[in-house]
């Protein structure tokens, strides 16, 4: 869940939930691009970030009663289009397209 149409420097939300998770915890990852264009403000579950490489950051997230759920806040740092994918366990890539305005 994520709001389509949003601005820059605004505090906006992108809700990430997996329904169905068999084991104790979710892999979740994002794009790198996606986290460069943006200022984190917060991240929860706090602790969800696990690895960063140069293309992707993936968080694990604890899954209970068969559903995880990763919030992250952030302002945008430029307006234009936020287009990306993100990729929860072994489901196919959900696409994430975000206009931002000035």
């Amino acid at each position: 869940r994520f709001e389509r149409f949003t601005r820059q420097t605004f505090n906006t939300a992108l809700d990430i939930s997996v329904e169905g998770a068999t084991g104790p915890t979710v892999s979740v990852s994002v794009p790198r691009a996606f986290l460069d264009k943006v200022d984190m403000l917060e991240v929860r579950p706090p602790d969800a970030l696990k690895r960063m490489d140069a293309d992707t950051a993936t968080f694990e997230i604890p899954a209970g009663k068969g559903s995880a759920i990763l919030v992250l806040q952030y302002e945008p740092k430029e307006y234009g289009v936020l287009d990306f994918n993100i990729v929860a366990g072994a489901e196919p890539p959900a696409r994430v397209r975000q206009l931002v305005f000035f």
